[in-house]
């Protein structure tokens, strides 16, 4: 049973922002990422779009996107970490709409935004690999392989991951854990665990009847092909198109 696919989507090289700019959509998806997960767009930052990083390899890159796009920002210092902005009102209302609400990106809100489940990996992979290096984990548990873990309070936004991974090419399992000790206790965190995608096995011994009196319904889509989740794992599968056409097959 695949776990992952293949998955086209249209390419775009530009993204028209409402004040007017046409911005790379590889470093506008990039800094989207930034902000979902390191980034502060609520009324306490005034006009400010913030994104706070700690100093070393990960705000360098995060610098290197910003010197990118066509908005100035500015940069200062709290608590030892290193904080940019980005002065533009406009451009805060927008992206607000865009990954939170209007009134801000707040943490159990947060969201991939809508526009995105068109374009191709080659985009989705910058916004997935922006989203991991703020609130991700890598980890090479063998040679030529890397397995990622993304975590987060928000469940929209575990579920936008792990749909965003799949369309990357990943095989993806979504969980959930409760905190029971640290400043904040009782806490629901989700976590979307991201590896190389490989057929699973269907094992027969892990097949049981069970007795049951009602209606089998067959989802259907376009394409035939259905993607599906249960207890955080994923599978691809198709419709039983030949099946029904022709009931001598079993």
């Amino acid at each position: 049973i695949p776990s992952a696919g293949q998955w086209k989507g249209k390419e775009s090289e530009t993204f028209l922002t409402q004040t007017g700019a046409h911005v790379s959509m590889d470093r506008w998806l990039e800094f989207l990422g930034y902000i979902i997960t390191d980034g502060c767009v609520t009324s306490s930052t005034g006009s400010r779009i913030q994104i706070t990083q700690n100093p070393g390899a990960k705000a360098n890159v995060i610098e290197n996107c910003l010197k990118e796009l066509p908005w100035q920002h500015t940069e200062s210092h709290s608590n030892g970490a290193r904080v940019f902005s980005v002065h533009h009102q406009q451009l805060k209302g927008e992206i607000a709409s865009l990954i939170g609400t209007p009134e801000g990106v707040y943490g159990k809100q947060k969201h991939l935004p809508d526009f995105i489940w068109g374009l191709s990996p080659k985009h989705l992979l910058h916004l997935l690999n922006a989203v991991i290096l703020g609130d991700g984990t890598r980890y090479d548990t063998l040679p030529n392989t890397t397995a990622l873990v993304f975590r987060t309070t928000s469940p929209a936004l575990a579920d936008d991951v792990q749909r965003l991974a799949i369309l990357c090419g990943y095989m993806t399992k979504h969980s959930q854990v409760i905190t029971k000790s640290g400043y904040n206790p009782g806490i629901s965190v989700f976590y979307v665990h991201i590896s190389a995608g490989h057929p699973q096995l269907l094992e027969r011994k892990r097949i049981t009847k069970i007795s049951y009196n009602g209606i089998v319904y067959c989802a259907t889509v376009p394409n035939g092909t259905l993607l599906t989740r249960f207890q955080g794992r994923t599978c691809i599968s198709g419709n039983s198109t030949v099946v029904a056409q022709n009931p001598m097959i079993r």
